[in-house]
């Protein structure tokens, strides 16, 4: 398997900074540094499309300008790429932890999962989802979204079926949730999928412009309606969740109720244009590292501790 030799033994021990002011909807005071993963510019402009923090400390980045996985190593560290699948191209659509040491990547138009280790080596494919969706006679599917609970149940999104794919442990099929409409379990392009620790999922409903929180078997627990469609979805540690939506980050409680809402401002290279918000959304030990799509950088920002 290809290694990662020559890495830094570690990430860098955290900069010190000032705390972001807590008003609701603000922008980091005036003169406080852009915090940016990696700090140094890249060597060519990213998209990134999934972000995933590992136990190590890790971040892994899929970018979809070349689709590539980058694993990072504290924000000062240089990325470093990961092995492509042999069968590659692909096109990195969302990442998830994987039960034990790995992580997963769902290549959506190729329909398969191919899983890594937290070193970034590749490991292999863990599941091709257009065999599985052929045996289990599903008919045709987009797969989005990803997210894989500590046991191994993992929901899978199909934007063409308007609906989700539910998986237990060992990838045994368990069957579908939803149909194509506006009532609550029902889908219209879903997205993005996060799982909290204690096996709750939160899955983006973009064309019904809402989030949506399922059980381990897909049963609607809450619904939340949202101003913009929303893109990105992460679990937090403290039992709620975050969402990037439009230009900001929004942090919910447990049952989806609005604790704050955070703009993302311009990285650097944006020069002029308009920022916003990417899909890619992970949460870091205070905060939350979300995807800029105007610099294609990935900034992070700190929420309160109320």
């Amino acid at each position: 398997m290809p290694g990662c030799a020559g890495r830094p033994a570690g990430p860098p021990a955290p900069s010190a900074r000032a705390p972001f002011a807590s008003r609701e909807g603000d922008s980091p005071p005036p003169g406080e540094p852009l915090l940016l993963w990696p700090s140094a510019p890249t060597a060519d402009r990213w998209s990134p499309v999934a972000a995933v923090r590992l136990p190590t400390g890790d971040l892994v980045v899929a970018e979809k300008a070349q689709n590539r996985l980058f694993l990072l190593r504290g924000r000062d560290s240089a990325p470093y790429r990961l092995p492509p699948p042999p069968e590659s191209p692909v096109e990195w659509t969302a990442l998830s932890l994987a039960p034990g040491l790995s992580f997963y990547a769902l290549d959506g138009p190729g329909g398969k999962i191919h899983q890594y280790d937290f070193h970034g080596n590749y490991l292999g494919e863990a599941l091709d989802l257009k065999v599985a969706a052929a045996r289990f006679e599903l008919g045709p599917i987009d797969p989005v979204g990803l997210a894989v609970d500590r046991s191994g149940r993992t929901v899978v999104t199909d934007r063409l079926g308007d609906r989700v794919l539910l998986f237990g442990p060992g990838w045994s099929y368990l069957g579908t949730a939803g149909e194509t409409g506006s009532a609550p379990g029902a889908w219209r392009r879903p997205g993005r999928a996060a799982v909290s620790d204690d096996g709750r999922f939160l899955v983006a409903d973009e064309g019904n412009r809402r989030v949506v929180l399922l059980d381990g078997v897909g049963a609607v627990l809450e619904v939340l309606d949202t101003d913009d469609p929303p893109r990105g979805v992460v679990a937090l540690g403290s039992g709620g969740f975050a969402i990037s939506l439009g230009d900001r980050v929004e942090i919910l409680d447990r049952g989806l109720a609005l604790r704050e809402s955070r703009v993302v401002g311009p990285g650097p290279e944006c020069r002029g244009g308009s920022a916003y918000a990417t899909e890619a959304l992970a949460a870091t030990a205070d905060g939350v590292v979300v995807g800029e799509g105007c610099s294609g950088r990935l900034l992070e920002i700190g929420l309160r501790g109320d």
